[in-house]
């Protein structure tokens, strides 16, 4: 309907397609700007010519003046004029004034007064009906360039610049409608191609879900493919929380398995240092030193219970010499005796009981009954605790005696290899006077033991003895060591500083023997040990001083 108001000729295409050009818009203007001033110049003309035919039939409705006054009415405008003109042209401006007064007002009674007829008026309507013509030519020129500029740019010739202008607005309006209109339906057509791609993409998934569902309401089939990504999903996040949580559980692991072979590897050390092949030896062994532990203790209390009855110090050593002179089956045979004893005696204890019976008697007539009775009370007390003392006394003896025999049989065989290693090389050191290194059970103290059986504490030692017990126990320990790494060479510097003439040889007689399985450099500036390793077969490498 917008489009058929635009008048004949117009379509939809040619709505779509009209466009005007800059130039052509200001070509456009011009045309209609020339137009309105030429049909305004127009009407102007002839306001003009119809408003003086309004004077002309007004004055002559007026009574007219003899033509007398009007031939003197021009007389006086043709002088005054003169005046005028003569007394401008000499600078007289007073006689100029009167004069183009007087000249005004020959004119005024010439045209006011005089008749409606004459040549006057009738040139004045012909200049003003020139006048009209004139501006008609150019109005009919101006609408022909109108006209010739609408019709090329495809518009109305007969249209008027506001209809002109009106139409354009319209046109405006229209090509954005259906621009508008255009774009709408553009979408709707993509709209459409997503919904039947969507539609497809719906038919494939439904018929790769194997899941029985109604294609022919997209929507509702949407709505569920959505609840069950919903749910996959779901299902996805805790698959992927499981993953996370069996990767963390397999770092456990792995980290489990690391520290595993890390406390397998500190066992295995520690087996190896107190020479154990297994878990279930080690054991064995602790619960040997727990159980040594715990006699030591009670051994401790049984000291302190026989010294509470034998005294301390001089009485109580004197007690344990007698002690180690007495053997097991000495105490026990000992012990049979003294109950047979007891036993003959009991008769006769029955007797003196009998008579100290009598006795009692006897005192209870002469003194306090409960006084007797409290010292009697007394008297058997301390004869029980007597005999209670003797019975533990014996069977703890028995019992230190074995205890010791175990200890000293379990230091002796079982020690860790370290010192087992460092014992050959320092009773090759000190000529065989120290054959054996003990480290008690449950202590960190090293005893040597001398050929004549006794230990002796590392204070005890010389200094001499003490140097070739340390280097004895590095010599040990290198050897524990490449056990489990690659042997390397031994440097030693001047470690014979200390040691007599026969201490040095016999330490370089258990470095000879260390030697045989490693590299070993001693380094020294004395004359003495370079004799003695060029005798045991060292290989000599001299510095000059000036090269130090």
């Amino acid at each position: 309907r917008a489009i058929s108001e635009l008048g004949e000729g117009w379509s939809r295409e040619r709505v779509k397609s009209f466009l005007l050009t800059t130039g052509q818009r200001d070509a456009i203007n011009v045309a209609a700007d020339n137009l309105r001033e030429e049909l305004h110049a127009a009407e102007k003309a002839k306001d003009r010519l119809e408003d003086y035919r309004n004077q002309s039939r007004a004055s002559r409705a007026r009574p007219g003046l003899p033509l007398t006054y009007r031939i003197i009415g021009v007389a006086i405008l043709a002088l005054g004029a003169a005046g005028c003109v003569y007394s401008a042209l000499n600078g007289f401006t007073v006689p100029a004034v009167v004069s183009g007064i007087a000249a005004a007002l020959g004119l005024a009674v010439a045209l006011s007064l005089g008749s409606t007829s004459g040549p006057l008026r009738d040139r004045t309507v012909e200049e003003l009906s020139a006048d009209i013509d004139r501006t008609e030519q150019h109005l009919a020129a101006a609408q022909s360039a109108w006209s010739s500029q609408l019709a090329s740019t495809g518009l109305a010739p007969a249209l008027t610049p506001d209809a002109v202008v009106e139409q354009l607005r319209s046109l405006s309006t229209l090509q954005e409608s259906l621009a508008s209109i255009d774009e709408r339906q553009a979408r709707i057509g993509r709209m459409q191609d997503v919904i039947d791609s969507t539609r497809k993409r719906l038919a494939v998934v439904i018929a790769d879900l194997a899941v029985p569902m109604d294609t022919a309401d997209t929507a509702s089939a949407i709505e569920r493919l959505d609840a069950l990504l919903d749910g996959a999903q779901q299902r996805w996040a805790e698959r992927e929380r499981i993953q996370r949580d069996i990767q963390a559980l397999d770092r456990q692991a792995d980290d489990l398995a690391r520290d595993l072979e890390l406390a397998r590897g500190r066992l295995a050390a520690l087996l190896a240092s107190v020479s154990t092949a297994s878990g279930d030896e080690f054991r064995v062994l602790y619960e040997r030193a727990t159980r040594a532990r715990a006699l030591r203790d009670e051994i401790r209390r049984n000291a302190l219970a026989i010294q509470k009855l034998t005294g301390v110090d001089e009485p109580y050593r004197q007690f344990l010499a007698r002690m180690e002179t007495t053997t097991p089956e000495q105490v026990s045979n000992h012990l049979s005796e003294v109950n047979e004893e007891l036993a003959e005696l009991e008769p006769h204890l029955e007797a003196v009981s009998q008579q100290i019976g009598g006795l009692d008697r006897d005192i209870s007539s002469l003194t306090s009954g409960e006084d007797l009775l409290e010292m009697e009370t007394r008297a058997e007390g301390l004869r029980q605790q007597l005999r209670d003392a003797h019975r533990d006394w014996v069977r703890t003896q028995i019992a230190l005696w074995a205890i010791n025999q175990a200890i000293s049989k379990y230091e002796t065989t079982r020690q860790p290899a370290v010192i087992q290693s460092a014992q050959s090389a320092f009773s090759t050191m000190t000529g065989g006077s120290y054959t054996t290194l003990v480290s008690p059970l449950g202590s960190s103290e090293l005893y040597v033991r001398h050929q004549e059986g006794k230990d002796r504490t590392i204070d005890e030692l010389s200094r001499g003895t003490r140097e070739q017990l340390y280097l004895a126990m590095r010599l040990g320990l290198i050897e524990q060591y490449e056990l489990n790494a690659e042997p390397l060479p031994v440097v030693m510097d001047d470690i014979f500083v200390n040691f007599d003439d026969q201490r040095a040889s016999l330490t370089v007689q258990a470095l000879v023997e260390f030697a045989r399985d490693r590299q070993v450099i001693v380094m020294t500036c004395h004359e003495r040990t370079r004799e003695l390793c060029n005798s045991a077969g060292a290989r000599e490498l001299s510095l000059e001083r000036s090269l130090l």
